[in-house]
């Protein structure tokens, strides 16, 4: 009886040792989804920011502009190099957002990339502006409520005004 017994024992021992690194094991992949969540949403956010940033010195630039030709091309090519990293933000938030967040994020995805960025059309050797330019109000309306959803999705307790 005492060799079933230990044997018993055992099993049982060995079937919760079992359980008790798979709930482990459940625990770290959601710890790391969370980590990974915040980290999309952090580059996705930082990545929409300085589209706002670039294109609001473009807008300047071309406003200002009384020197020689192509004088913002440095601003224009930021402007594209910025709306490709947002493009790249966005393709590593499609893994883990919530289709809130992924609604959001796409308006300004599609925002951003339905029009042209301000001066991009040559037209002999200077830079024109687009008829067809990137409206800030309506980036930044969309880009808040991205801001919310983010809120919503990553806080542990979201405030009212994220929901």
């Amino acid at each position: 009886m005492g060799l079933l017994g230990a044997v018993l024992g055992g099993a049982i021992a060995g079937i919760a040792s079992v359980s008790g690194t798979k709930m482990q094991l459940a625990e770290n992949n959601k710890d790391t989804a969370r980590k990974e969540r915040v980290a999309a949403y952090t580059n996705f956010y930082y990545a929409a920011n300085k589209v706002d940033y670039v294109f609001a010195d473009l807008q300047e630039c071309l406003k200002a502009r009384r020197g020689p030709k192509n004088s913002c091309v440095e601003q224009v090519n930021l402007a594209r190099a910025q709306r490709r990293s947002l493009t790249g933000s966005f393709e590593i938030l499609r893994v883990y957002a919530t289709d809130r967040a992924l609604a959001e994020a796409a308006e300004l995805k599609t925002l951003l990339e339905s029009k042209q960025v301000p001066g991009e059309k040559p037209e002999n050797g200077d830079i024109a502006v687009a008829d067809e330019t990137l409206s800030l109000e309506r980036y930044r309306a969309a880009r808040d409520r991205f801001t919310l959803a983010m809120c919503n999705d990553l806080s542990p307790q979201p405030r009212s005004e994220c929901t």
